[in-house]
């Protein structure tokens, strides 16, 4: 996702470069049967010996992070200005894993691309072809976003992202899937307002990169792709470069999108716009060429000029704006390691990662990719690969891996439940052996990293401190105090009819209600509250993290509910998420032949030993339980009656456990209701054959069977001992959509505190939940019992 390009806080400029190479060394080793080192160009170099030292680290560390984040592939290069030092990667570059990555895997370099971009506008400005600090009017006349501020916007301005232009246009936008030209997606710019005076506050524009790559097309006559061939591919030797996914000369790595509260998907290929930001393709090979470049003094191994020492000076020149984190100046962010300053930037699209970093006075750089949507392993391998240069540099010991793990059970458990400072809140959660952690503004798994907790799923960073004890949590510099959960009221009638999911499968806003405001989850991490500005125009904070100052307007039908949301003059829709199941679909005579397929097979073999079966009616056990047996009527995912009778069924152990949940959750109002619980075999069949491929995630494979076929799981949910009524949870049973995840974060608070109320009491008896569905639980027994195929005219009432 993601469109967020987030410079991590890294060190400088470009220009910064040539003044602060360090005094002259030697360069005479080789690596991949290329000369280490530059004609005229002395260097600092490393010896085989530390080289291989340094391989061996970095391969360590590339195969533990690709293993604890379970994602296709990641890779590191580390350079100096003599040449590459090590490039290596872990991991399978295509889907069957049957190509291993390397330093030639093609990757998508996200806003990485802006220091592209930047170089080539300096090239030309060091020829006399461009100023920039003229108004941007003097080479595209019509470039009139709406700007009440009499200050003008200029290249120097658009390039260190201090322009106070919206971060993206409509036309061409990271949320759009078509790909309009250039000039298209800057005159699109016209319709939209200028957030702040020019010049005074730093705010990542995407939009404002694209508006240096149009520049540079009108200037040269060129199209972005033919000026970024010859004025950097070329003489940079890049030569598996492209700036369109579809120009890639061999195929992109396989990457996946990741969300906090949904399964993993394969990245789509789409290529939206803003080539000049987040367009390029590339490969650590490539990459390490330009770093080596740039660490000597802007020529290329050849001795080709990529940036002359002028074109150096004018970024120096450039005093690095306040930012999070860092300072800002062209094309990177300056920033601190260890004590070295730090030159370096990030990008994200759609599965891919990438950092690009340098330490000009220590004439080393790294860059480095993975495959895992707006991942965090990039950021941690390059600044790995930096730190373990500087280590064998220096004769020290190596670093320690950045590498996170899980919270075992003891550690997690203390520290579930709620946090609380003034309104807000923090939740940490321990959902089907796994800790997660959701403040105000990110959502993520809770792992222990070197120094402390960490929340790393994401580039973004979150400073993180909790009591280990659980009693408080420090997020962002916020302290929360543990707190006894409380039931959260209802939502706001303003808020409750924009409560939702707006935009499409690859590009989505989200619409919740947390701690009765407004929030909106933009690109599936970020999250930030809103302001309501006027009628149903709701505002983002001015100083968030992420889009600081825009605006959403959201529309709505005759009875309020939210039908769409316009962002940079793009229309979302309300989206449907419910993937349809073929309840209805079927005819009568399909029907049959599912059900007769089924009873015609077996369950598979298991040749383990089981405790023999003890299958009894939950109610024998628990009279207060409700029942309402979907599959007994039609209202089921299949829209016709699989069970002969009205009837749940466990084995003892479970049912007696159930029933003491039951007992807990009556003390604080609520009784359960059961939908399903011991499930015959070939029920499980016909639910796997009759449902579409893409909603097999919410149907068990009948080749492996089910918990539901031994008599340990049972489906359930809430009932209002007050009302009798069965609650309203985020989403509905059997519904196959994200709201059936258990960590699905939109809805209502209190839809998601009774979902915790449900999960908590269930938890107490030894159940745990489905990481799919929040009704589904598994009894802790569940190995001990063999799989059944009876048939419910077969069991006791």
């Amino acid at each position: 996702m993601k469109r967020i390009s987030l410079g991590k806080p890294a060190a400088g400029a470009i220009l910064i470069l040539a003044a602060a190479l360090p005094p002259a060394f030697a360069a005479t080793d080789a690596v991949d049967g290329a000369p280490r080192g530059h004609a005229g160009t002395a260097c600092r170099s490393f010896t085989q010996p530390q080289m291989a030292q340094i391989g061996a680290a970095m391969q360590a560390v590339l195969e533990s992070e690709r293993k604890s984040l379970q994602m296709p592939s990641l890779g590191v290069a580390l350079f100096d200005c003599a040449g590459t030092v090590w490039a290596g990667a872990a991991g399978y570059s295509d889907k069957s894993r049957r190509v291993p990555a390397g330093a030639d895997t093609v990757f998508r370099a996200g806003s990485v691309t802006d220091v592209l971009t930047v170089l080539a506008m300096l090239r030309l400005a060091d020829r006399g072809v461009l100023d920039l600090d003229v108004p941007v009017q003097r080479y595209l006349p019509d470039f009139a976003p709406q700007n009440r501020f009499p200050a003008e916007i200029t290249l120097r301005l658009l390039a260190a992202h201090r322009a106070g232009l919206v971060d993206q246009p409509a036309a061409g936008s990271y949320f759009a899937a078509s790909s309009p030209d250039l000039a298209s997606a800057v005159r699109s710019l016209n319709d939209t307002r200028v957030l702040a005076a020019p010049g005074t506050v730093t705010a990542y524009s995407r939009a404002g990169i694209a508006v240096i790559g149009r520049v540079l097309e009108a200037v040269t006559g060129k199209s972005y792709a033919a000026l970024m061939r010859d004025e950097l591919f070329v003489p940079a030797r890049m030569a598996s470069s492209a700036v369109w996914p579809a120009d890639s000369i061999r195929p992109l790595a396989y990457a996946e999108m990741t969300s906090y509260d949904a399964p993993r998907t394969a990245a789509p290929a789409i290529d939206p716009g803003l080539q000049p930001d987040l367009g390029s393709t590339t490969t650590l090979r490539d990459l390490a060429s330009l770093g080596t470049a740039l660490l000597a003094g802007g020529r290329a191994p050849g001795g080709e000029p990529i940036v002359s020492a002028r074109a150096l000076g004018q970024m120096e020149g450039a005093k690095p704006a306040p930012d999070r984190g860092g300072g800002r100046t062209l094309g990177f962010i300056r920033s601190d390691l260890q004590g070295h300053a730090l030159d370096g930037a990030a990008g994200a699209v759609y599965g891919f990662t990438s950092n690009f970093d340098l330490l000009p006075a220590d004439g080393i750089g790294a860059v480095a990719y993975d495959t895992l949507d707006f991942g965090s392993s990039a950021r941690r391998v390059a600044e790995y690969a930096l730190r373990t240069a500087l280590a064998v540099r220096d004769g020290k010991a190596l670093p320690g891996s950045p590498t996170s793990r899980p919270l075992t059970t003891d550690e997690a458990v203390p520290l579930a439940g709620e946090y609380r400072h003034a309104g807000s809140t923090v939740m940490i959660r321990w959902v089907d052996g796994e800790a997660f952690i959701e403040t105000p503004r990110l959502a993520g798994r809770l792992r222990r990293g070197a120094s402390g907790y960490v929340m790393d799923d994401y580039t973004v960073p979150l400073r993180l401190e909790i009591e280990p004890h659980g009693r408080w949590v420090e997020a962002d510099g916020t302290r929360y105090a543990r707190a006894a959960a409380r039931k959260p009221v209802p939502p706001a009638a303003e808020i409750a009819g924009l409560i939702g999911d707006y935009g499409w499968d690859h590009a989505s806003i989200r619409a919740f209600e947390r701690d009765g405001s407004l929030f909106v989850r933009i690109d599936g991490f970020a999250y930030d509250p809103m302001t309501r500005v006027a009628a149903d125009t709701w505002q983002l904070p001015a100083s968030g993290p992420f889009y600081p100052g825009e605006r959403l307007e959201f529309s709505r039908d005759a009875h309020g509910l939210g039908t769409g949301v316009t962002w940079h003059g793009l229309a979302f829709p309300r989206r449907n998420i419910i993937i349809d199941p073929p309840a209805g679909k079927l005819s009568e005579a399909g029907l049959a032949l599912l059900r007769q397929r089924a009873l015609a097979g077996s369950p598979p073999v298991e040749t383990e030993p089981h405790r023999a079966a003890d299958l009894v009616a939950i109610r024998t056990i628990d009279p207060s339980v409700k029942l309402d047996v979907r599959y007994a009527t039609s209202r089921n995912l299949l829209g016709f009656p699989v069970y002969s009778k009205s009837a749940a069924y466990l084995q003892r152990p479970a049912a007696e456990a159930l029933a003491r949940a039951d007992k807990k959750l009556h003390a604080q109002g609520f009784g359960i209701v059961v939908f399903d619980a011991y499930r015959p075999w070939f029920v499980t069949k016909m639910f796997w054959d009759g449902t579409p491929d893409a909603a097999h995630d919410f149907v068990a494979d009948p080749s492996a069977g089910s918990r539901h076929n031994r008599g340990e799981a049972v489906d359930i949910s809430l009932v209002d001992l007050a009302t009798g009524d069965e609650v309203t949870m985020t989403g509905g049973y059997d519904e196959f959509s994200p709201r059936s995840y258990p960590r699905y974060d939109g809805g209502t608070s209190e839809q998601r505190w009774r979902r915790d109320v449900l999960r908590t009491a269930l938890e107490s008896e030894r159940f745990s939940v489905y990481q799919f569905e929040w009704w589904h639980f598994d009894y802790a027994d569940w190995k001990s019992y063999g799989l059944l195929n009876t048939e419910f005219s077969k069991l006791p009432p």
